[in-house]
């Protein structure tokens, strides 16, 4: 019986590596494309350089969610560009997504606006680089960066705390935030074509939950956030 075959555009990105697993894992003949050619996918997939250098963009309703401590800690989200200061139910927001090369990676810029009535539209954003196997680093403004694995489980894609890191002058080095801040957890859902469902909370040893967001999105054509 002939092999099920797929194609995975963006196959070094976190998406396209879980997609890669996966379908490998099941048997399918795959094919990647993507800027570059990692090694450690050779084994698993026929891959192709080429270059699909893109924008998209997605829109939903959130609710953001903050504690005792996440208020505290709100002046120093603000001034470092690392979270939302805000909190509030049925928030719009906006996110483009755009591919760069950096150093030699290939990455994702998230433009985030969010729209809380009353107050001028928050913009955050932040540059995903790959870490190493399935981990991916989200960094921030000021260099604060989120280290994440992200694992397909067979429904959605989670995304599982590796630490917190700080880059200065070019070099990375581990940051301990879990400290004061607790560790990073989210996860994404497919709900149909157009349309994934998101969620990521930080969460305390001691003061349990600091932080989080959850919310769906639709995929739309390229805005201006």
């Amino acid at each position: 019986m002939a092999k099920n075959k797929v194609l995975v555009a963006g196959a070094t990105g976190l998406v396209g590596r879980a997609a890669i697993e996966e379908f490998s894992a099941r048997g399918w003949e795959v094919a990647g494309v993507s800027r570059r050619v990692p090694d450690d996918l050779d084994a698993k997939a026929e891959l192709i350089s080429v270059d699909l250098t893109d924008r998209a963009a997605c829109e939903g309703v959130m609710e953001v969610r903050t504690s005792w401590l996440g208020r505290l800690l709100a002046p120093l989200f603000f001034l470092t560009g690392t979270l939302v200061p805000y909190a509030g139910k049925d928030i719009r927001a906006t996110v483009r997504f755009e591919s760069i090369d950096k150093s030699g990676h290939s990455g994702i810029v998230f433009n985030r606006v969010f729209y809380f009535p009353g107050r001028k539209p928050y913009r955050f954003r932040s540059v995903m680089l790959p870490s190493g196997g399935n981990e991916m680093t989200e960094h921030t403004r000021l260099g604060i960066g989120w280290r994440a694995a992200f694992v397909w489980t067979g429904e959605k894609i989670d995304m599982q705390h590796r630490g917190y890191s700080l880059t200065v002058f070019g070099k990375t080095l581990p940051f301990p935030g879990e400290f004061f801040l607790g560790r990073g957890q989210a996860s994404e859902t497919a709900l149909d074509n157009d349309r994934f469902a998101m969620t990521m909370d930080i969460v305390h040893p001691l003061w349990g939950r600091v932080f989080g967001y959850s919310g769906i999105f639709r995929m739309t054509e390229d805005i201006s956030a």
